[in-house]
């Protein structure tokens, strides 16, 4: 299909427990299983006993917990995915870049209902509950922003380094202070 022609289509590689994951695309449910891809606006949602692997074409992966429900959408002005957590826990692990030769550049994005989160190549976890987003840097660094930040205004941003944490709460403009966790 032309979605593939996206850099970053999302595969489900794995899906715990349950064999299937339901998906609401364009107001149907369906059940996709391992192997299927999902499509621009794809809404994902994990029951208590389900995760979901999703696999991207750069070789990164998303590991939706359980209890949560993430979207995908294409940014057709970026030319590439957008990722957004609407509620629940995702980990990301974002394969460096080599070979695009720009150390600088987003290379995953990823939105919540408060915040912007974008990566050039590193490992983070985001917790997305009631009014707020938690941002744990696991490895490398993440830039942290209110929803409507710009990715291309760094200044706009906190950097979350590994072993650092930082939530925004509903309405913010800023992230709070990374702390240690």
């Amino acid at each position: 299909s032309s979605d593939l022609a996206w850099a970053g289509a999302a595969k489900i590689e794995k899906v715990g427990v349950g064999s299937a994951v339901k998906v609401n695309r364009g107001g149907v449910t369906l059940k996709l299983k391992e192997g299927d891809v999902l499509e621009s606006g794809d809404e994902l949602y994990t029951d208590p006993n389900t995760a979901v692997d999703l696999r991207l074409d750069d070789d990164s992966l998303i590991r939706i917990g359980v209890n949560s429900s993430y979207k995908v959408l294409q940014d057709s002005k970026l030319n590439s995915w957008v990722h957004r957590l609407l509620s629940g826990v995702v980990r990301v692990l974002v394969t460096p870049s080599e070979k695009d030769g720009k150390p600088g550049l987003i290379k995953f994005r990823m939105s919540t209902p408060e915040g912007t989160i974008g990566v050039r190549g590193t490992e983070f976890v985001v917790v997305r509950s009631e009014g707020k987003t938690e941002l744990k840097g696991l490895d490398g660094n993440v830039l942290f922003g209110s929803l409507d930040s710009d990715l291309s205004q760094t200044g706009n941003f906190v950097e979350v380094k590994r072993g650092f944490s930082s939530y925004i709460l509903a309405g913010k403009k800023v992230s709070a202070a990374p702390e240690k966790f």
